[in-house]
This record gives C-alpha cells, sequence and structure tokens, in this order.
C-alpha cells in the first residue's frame, strides 16, 4: 500500500468513528511501521527529495498510527490461508456484530434461566467449557439456549447456533452437513466443497476452527451424536472456548465429557404459566375478567409446559367463550395434536419394553410404588432397571421419596401422562374395549360385566364391584392377557385362574378372598394388609 492512500484511509477513520482499520503487518515489523524504522528510513529519505514537508508529515502520522494498531504479523512461515480465514472472520464479525442476534419465543421468566446458565459457563474462566441444557420436549430448553446465545455471543470471536442436530445427523451425509454448518459458521465463509468426508470436517474444525475463541450451541442432540467422531479432540480448542448442547436425555449430555456441567429446564410456575398463555390468547400479559376463570383452568392443564401454552393460546385467539369451553373439555381428555407430535418424539425412541413401562405409569402408576410395580415387569421380562433408568434419564418420569417409610413412588408431567393415554386410545379410538389398558372405572366394569369377546387386555384398574358383591369367573373368561388387576369387591368366587393364567399382580381392595389359584402371580394385595411378593424362595412381605 503506497503512503497517500493509507493516510487516506486514516483521515477517513478521523471523520468518521464508525471506520474500522485492520492492519496486517505482512512480512514487515509492526515497530518499523510506527517508527518509520527498518526499510521505511530509507524509502522516506527517497521521497523528501521529491514531496514536500507536510505530506511527508501526513504519511508518517498515518503509518504512526497504524503501527501501534492491534493487527497480524504474518512473518514468512506463516500459512496464507490461515491468516486469511482470521482476517476475513475478523471483519466479518465487526461488521456482523450487531446483527448476531437470534429471533426466540416468548418465554416468561427467561432471564433468571440466562442467568443460571450463565452461570455454569463460568464465563471468566480461561479454560474450554461444555454446558448441557436438560429437560422434557415442549419446556423451553431451544428458547433458553437462543436467550444465553444472544446475551453472551458479543464476549467470543465467533459463533454458531445449529438447531435440531437429531434432525440433521439423522439425514443421509448428516455428519459431514453438521460439520460443513459449524466450520462455515465460525470461518464465516461458505466451504462446504472443502468437506467431502468426515475426516477432512474433522480436521477443518482442528486447523481452522479450533484457534478461535468460539461459542457452539448444539440443539437438540441425542445417542447419535458422538462429540470425536463429529468434533475431533476436545484437547484441540482453545481456552475461553465454550460448547452448549440441549437435550431431553440427560445421559447423552453426560457422556460428552466428565466436567459438564448440566442444568434442567423445569415447568413452569402457574403465575408465569397464565402470562405466557395471555401473551398468545389475548396479547397481554392478564386475561379480562370474563375469561380469567377459563384461562386459569386452561393453564392448570397444560401444567407449566411452554408448547402447549403457546399452541393452545394461538389457537384460542379472538375466539368465542364458547370454544374455549369446548377446547378445555376436549385437552383434559385429549391433549393438542401439536404437542402430541413433539412429544412423542421421545416415546417413539424407546425400545418395545420400556415403551410398555411408560404406558403403563402412564395410564396406571403415577403416585404407585417404584418396588412393586417393579416385580411385575421384571417377572415378565421387560427389565425394568435399565428402562426404568432411560426413561428417568429422558425426563419422560421421574422418581422421588414419599411418605415416613420414604418409598420411592413415579411422578410424570400431565402432559406426558395425557400422551401415553392418548397412544393407547389410538390403539383402536373407535371400540375401546379392543385396547391395552383400561383406566375408567366405567369402561372397566364395562367391559368385565358384559364379557367383550376380546383378549387384549393387559391392565384394568379401578373396578368397583362393591355393589354387585361377587363376582364369577365367567367374567374374566376373554381375559388371558391380563397382568394387572386392581378391583374393589367383596368376594371372589370360584377358581377363575384358568382364565387369567398371565395375571402377575392382583390388587384387592376390600378384603381377603378365597378360592383363587392364579399360578404366575408375583404381587397379591389385600385391603390394608401387607403385600406379599410370591417368588421360588418362598411367600415375602413387602410393606406398603
Amino acid at each position: 500500500m503506497v503512503p497517500q492512500e493509507l493516510a487516506a484511509i486514516v483521515e477517513r477513520q478521523g471523520r468518521n468513528r464508525g471506520c474500522i482499520i485492520l492492519p496486517i503487518f505482512y512480512m514487515v515489523d509492526p515497530r518499523d511501521v510506527r517508527h518509520q524504522s527498518g526499510p521505511y528510513r530509507n524509502a522516506f529519505r527517497q521521497h523528501e527529495q521529491n514531496v514536500d514537508e507536510e505530506t511527508i508529515r501526513i504519511w508518517k502520522d498515518a503509518l504512526n498510527k497504524v503501527g501501534a494498531l492491534k493487527g497480524w504479523h504474518v512473518k514468512s512461515n506463516d500459512e496464507q490461508g490461515a491468516i486469511a480465514d482470521l482476517v476475513t472472520g475478523v471483519v466479518w464479525s465487526h461488521l456482523t456484530k450487531n446483527n448476531n442476534v437470534l429471533e426466540i419465543d416468548k418465554l416468561i421468566g427467561i432471564d433468571d434461566h440466562v442467568e443460571a446458565v450463565k452461570e455454569s459457563m463460568a464465563l471468566d474462566s480461561p479454560c474450554m467449557k461444555i454446558v448441557g441444557i436438560y429437560g422434557m420436549g415442549g419446556i423451553g430448553k431451544t428458547t433458553i439456549a437462543k436467550a444465553v446465545y444472544n446475551n453472551v455471543s458479543a464476549q467470543f470471536d465467533r459463533c454458531s447456533f445449529v438447531e435440531n442436530v437429531r434432525e440433521m445427523l439423522e439425514q443421509k451425509d448428516g455428519v459431514i452437513t453438521l460439520q460443513k454448518h459449524i466450520v462455515s459458521n465460525i470461518l464465516m465463509v461458505n466451504i462446504a466443497e472443502s468437506i467431502v468426508n468426515n475426516s477432512e470436517g474433522i480436521r477443518a474444525i482442528r486447523d481452522r476452527v479450533s484457534r478461535f475463541k468460539f461459542l457452539v450451541v448444539l440443539d437438540d442432540v441425542d445417542e447419535t451424536f458422538e462429540f470425536e467422531k463429529i468434533l475431533g479432540n476436545m484437547e484441540n480448542f482453545v481456552s475461553g472456548s465454550r460448547f452448549i448442547f440441549t437435550s431431553r436425555n440427560i445421559k447423552v449430555l453426560s457422556m460428552l465429557a466428565d466436567d459438564i456441567k448440566l442444568y434442567r429446564v423445569q415447568e413452569m410456575s402457574h403465575q408465569h404459566s397464565l402470562q405466557l398463555f395471555c401473551n398468545y390468547a389475548f396479547k397481554k400479559d392478564i386475561p379480562p375478567s370474563n375469561y380469567e376463570t377459563l384461562s386459569n383452568d386452561i393453564v392448570s392443564v397444560a401444567a407449566g409446559l411452554p408448547l402447549t401454552l403457546k399452541v393452545v393460546g394461538s389457537l384460542l385467539f379472538q375466539e368465542e367463550e364458547e370454544i374455549w369451553r369446548d377446547k378445555l373439555k376436549q385437552l383434559k381428555e385429549i391433549p393438542e395434536q401439536k404437542v402430541v407430535d413433539r412429544l412423542k418424539i421421545s416415546y417413539d425412541t424407546l425400545n418395545e419394553e420400556a415403551k410398555r413401562i411408560f404406558l403403563d405409569i402412564a395410564c396406571f402408576f403415577v403416585g404407585e410404588d417404584k418396588e412393586i410395580a417393579f416385580y411385575m415387569w421384571s417377572d415378565l421380562g421387560f427389565f425394568p432397571t435399565t428402562n426404568i433408568n432411560i426413561l428417568n434419564q429422558r425426563s419422560m418420569i421421574g422418581i422421588v421419596v414419599a411418605g415416613s417409610r420414604k418409598k420411592l413412588i413415579f411422578q410424570m408431567h400431565d402432559q406426558l401422562r395425557d400422551i401415553g393415554r392418548e397412544i393407547v386410545r389410538q390403539e383402536n379410538r373407535r371400540h375401546p374395549w379392543k385396547t391395552s389398558r383400561i383406566w375408567s372405572k366405567e369402561k372397566a366394569l364395562n367391559v368385565l360385566l358384559n364379557k367383550k369377546r376380546y383378549n387384549n387386555f393387559e391392565i384394568l384398574k379401578n373396578l368397583n364391584m362393591e355393589e354387585l358383591g361377587t363376582i364369577s369367573k365367567e367374567c374374566f373368561m376373554n381375559l388371558s392377557e391380563l397382568r394387572y388387576l386392581d378391583i374393589n369387591v367383596s368376594v371372589l368366587i370360584d377358581d377363575f385362574g384358568d382364565y387369567i393364567p398371565n395375571l402377575r399382580w392382583l390388587r384387592l381392595r376390600n378384603g381377603p378372598s378365597d378360592n383363587f389359584n392364579v399360578e404366575n402371580l408375583v404381587i397379591l394385595e389385600v385391603s390394608s394388609f401387607s403385600c406379599t411378593r410370591v417368588d421360588s424362595g418362598g411367600l415375602k412381605q413387602i410393606k406398603v
């Protein structure tokens, strides 16, 4: 660059402070530029013979100012491609710094989540850190990750936010697609053609990305995501960089790194839920007085799930009160389809035994003792130790300590419970007696008394036959697949074991029974008596 061009650039910056000078000292020492020493001394001696004194002074001032700026010192052994990446990226980062903001959905109370995640990120630490955000589908993980990204991205040299990683990896050449996306975002240039396989992608990340202090957010990762296969060795990344991952599965996140910081997104409070719902249903924070009760009832059904609040609120915007009442009634029975589709993603990835355990809990065992149900599932070959752990890791169930006896009981978000029941309903919506599970007292009683010619039922609960007094074995003649029976009855007469050979768990809520023999029974609960586990070692008492 000739001196007059440099002087013009410096003069323009003096008039417009928005201009930025990013010097590249190519094969020259910045100190020589600043002090006009070395090769510059001889050059100026020649210029002084032909150029006036004021112009020389302006040129020297310009060189002095530029020589004092922070830039890049390119030596003879530096790779020109690497310098080009560096300079191009920094130029673009300055040009796009104020536009590097993601659009996010409304989420009331999001500031508390952002601060908690930022604390886990330890932004002041010089070490490389990984943070995982987890929780059930629709709980707001992506929205929180975007809000954190917007809040802290200015503190990093480069940033990349990739949504729907799970879906991307399911596609053909998904790993390569993800690598291209990350590298192109960090370098701020499209390098799609230079990455043709997995190894090329890892090499590009190692050689061209890892030198930056960056923020990378990968949204919705699952078991298909392998850190080293996609990003390479974690030790390659420079100090100060940060990864944020979101997932439904805490185990997926825990396996990414031993020192990963985990943050669980909990359900919204009723107050925040009501405000979020009103933002979509009324475009304001509080409901009109004539919709206050209806709004609170709908918010209660949503049970703190932002996805449901947004979907239902949007559907009810500017609708009449009668539509609201109908929607509330529907939601109590059947969740909104968009919510079902989102939450069902977790269910669809389960193995067959885990699905059956999930449906059992959703339909019958929320609030029930984990230990007792465990015996039935174990005897049926459902591998409950492994599969209960899988459901818990994926935020599909919870296990809490309850009561003075410190029993472990199952918990489940109301929306997930309703999704499980909807899956069972869809087994045969026109003929509910053909489904595998019935939890309605009326429907269960109808099936038993009318002796429907179907043997699909695996579980019948809440059978209240107290008024009938006794039940004959013929009531069970078409229930050969029944494995759990919860019944309120004074007396069971006859030996009905031949009709329900697969029964593992019998719960009698109104006293003992005589004359029954079920060969494969594992659990017998009788009224307020102890629960007896039957196995090859004899009878064992389990306090309930």
